[in-house]
């Protein structure tokens, strides 16, 4: 009975081992698949929210009591349009009150600008220099005499009448002059009437009236004359005869004070309008004048931030939209930048997806993309990247970049809507493709497992596709398989420990990689065939359980452990 029990156990055993290899010679740690053409997109995906496009909050500048609000939340607005105004009574006062201080900083400066222009002192008409006393390195004070001018191209002449003639008499009257000594009547006006009067002999009292003649050039003073004015009394003579004199001098004195730095012309010398007589310098008033200049801006500053601040106690919609928030009410007492108000405009949405520092570099300003959301099953929506962040931030321990998106076309988007963002980077119509737990990396360098007798078209065909002989002329390794530097994988024989004997490694150079598709840009061709190969569940190659994925690949898009918000997707 023993020896049956234990002959029972053996056969047992044995048929449980012989099921187990029979087993696992059915799960191959490979799978062949061939080459193929077809499209490959290359994709970041991340998720965001969507909001409005322009959102502003408006903060006022200054503390004030809310003394009106214009508007409700809700309520769609017009740029400019007025939603609330707080109390501005001081402000106003203080805004006048800089507004005359900075009137009367301008005048100042006027006063000094005009100070400075005067320093160059001018003939006020076309006459004879009288008088110059001053030289020149003197210091002169303001008002002191520079020089005195006669016009000597005119004459003048008092002549005097009675009362009875004097009250018909006035300025501008046209005068008759009559000139003995030549014989001859030259016109003139009269420039002024004395009503007072003055003492004549034997008790009379006279009333003298300036008359001015133009000097044709031989007329001195002291010359004889006798004048009658014509007044609509009639013509009226002067009971005197008079004698001509020059016009009384004009003055010129110095605006401000300063030194004569120079002469310019000399006594009795004839001068024209607007010619220079003499050139004061003061560096008192250049320094006078440049504070004054500072006075005048700092006015302005002070205008300008009055102005500025009652401007804001109006609190206006600062674009077409809708007010989302309005925490304020009448009565309320606010600070300066406190928040009154939130306005939005929904006519534009955007969403702001945070990207992977990884994929970053694959994103671009321009780029299209599609939104999907739970809240919209079975819609999609597209985008444009508007703009990515160029300072990255940290979110769960990981680099991030902000990447807006604005929604082309919302539909029934609403701002506050979970999106789900693919932005599409890279893609190729028709690419040669494999899968992309076939491609294998060593160094810089990739590769492909294909089978024996297959791969590089066929057994003797080169990475590249031409046509070379199936061994080396001292019969080694065929050409376009290949035992990489430190490759573990590479077996005497060209094989693998559980792959088909004859199993070789091709070097390939890879373009666009997507999650499960990898492009062949070189090594392969349309129909080879390739290994897909399994990870064990110990870690190593060969046995079985998930598929290997590469990494470092040039236009993939790894996720690496725990990372969120990268990613690509295949077409």
């Amino acid at each position: 009975m023993v020896v049956l029990v234990v002959v029972s156990a053996i056969l047992g055993g044995w048929r449980w081992w012989r099921g187990r290899t029979a087993a696992s010679a059915q799960q191959l740690p490979y799978r062949i698949v061939a080459v193929r053409r077809g499209p490959i997109e290359v994709s970041v995906q991340g998720t965001g929210t969507v909001r409005a496009a322009s959102r502003k909050e408006l903060r006022p500048r200054v503390n004030g009591r809310v003394v009106r609000v214009a508007v409700k939340e809700g309520e769609r607005v017009s740029a400019g349009q007025l939603l609330l105004e707080l109390s501005s009574e001081n402000l106003q006062l203080q805004l006048d009150k800089a507004r005359l201080s900075l009137e009367q900083a301008r005048r100042d400066l006027d006063d000094l600008l005009r100070k400075r222009d005067s320093l160059v002192v001018q003939a006020p008409f076309r006459g004879r220099l009288a008088s110059l006393p001053v030289t020149e390195g003197q210091r002169v004070a303001e008002n002191s005499l520079i020089a005195t001018v006669v016009d000597d191209t005119r004459m003048q002449l008092v002549a005097r009448f009675t009362r009875a003639q004097i009250d018909n008499i006035e300025v501008g009257h046209p005068a008759e002059v009559f000139l003995p000594d030549y014989t001859c009547t030259m016109p003139g006006t009269v420039t002024a009437v004395n009503r007072l009067g003055e003492p004549a002999g034997s008790g009379a009292v006279l009333y003298p009236v300036t008359i001015e003649i133009e000097n044709p050039g031989g007329l001195t003073p002291g010359t004889m004359a006798q004048a009658q004015v014509e007044t609509p009394a009639g013509k009226l003579l002067a009971v005197q005869t008079s004698t001509l004199s020059d016009p009384r001098p004009v003055e010129v004195r110095a605006a401000a004070p300063g030194r004569v730095a120079q002469v310019r012309v000399r006594e009795n010398d004839r001068v024209e309008a607007g010619q220079v007589l003499a050139v004061l310098a003061s560096e008192d008033l250049d320094d006078q004048i440049q504070s004054q200049t500072l006075r005048v801006e700092q006015a302005q500053l002070d205008v300008a931030s009055l102005e500025d601040q009652v401007a804001s106690t109006r609190v206006v919609a600062p674009i077409d939209g809708t007010v989302v928030d309005l925490p304020v009410a009448e009565g309320d007492e606010v600070t300066g930048n406190t928040l009154v108000a939130v306005v939005a405009s929904y006519g534009q949405l955007e969403v702001v997806v945070p990207i992977d520092e990884l994929d970053i570099s694959s994103v671009s300003v321009g780029q299209q993309a599609v939104l999907t959301t739970e809240a919209l099953r079975g819609q999609t929506f597209r985008g444009r990247v508007a703009a990515v962040a160029e300072e990255g931030r940290t979110q769960g321990g990981v680099g991030v970049f902000d990447v807006t998106v604005e929604v082309s076309d919302p539909g029934q988007l609403r701002a506050g809507m979970t999106v789900e963002v693919r932005i599409e980077v890279a893609s190729k119509q028709d690419a040669l493709l494999v899968p992309v737990e076939a491609v294998q990396q060593r160094g810089n360098e990739y590769f492909v497992w294909v089978p024996g007798g297959g791969g590089g078209g066929e057994p003797g065909t080169s990475p590249a596709g031409g046509r070379q002989p199936a061994t080396s002329p001292a019969g080694g390794r065929e050409r376009g398989a290949t035992s990489l530097p430190g490759d573990r994988t590479a077996m005497p024989g060209g094989t693998r420990a559980g792959l088909p004997a004859g199993a070789r490694a091709v070097p390939v150079q890879v373009g666009l990689v997507s999650p499960t598709v990898a492009e062949i840009t070189a090594g392969l061709q349309e129909g080879d065939q390739v290994l897909v190969l399994y990870a064990a569940s110990s870690g190593g190659q060969g046995g079985y359980g998930s598929p290997w994925r590469p990494t470092g690949i040039p236009g993939a898009f790894p996720m690496a452990p725990g990372r969120q918000g990268g990613g690509a997707g295949p077409r």
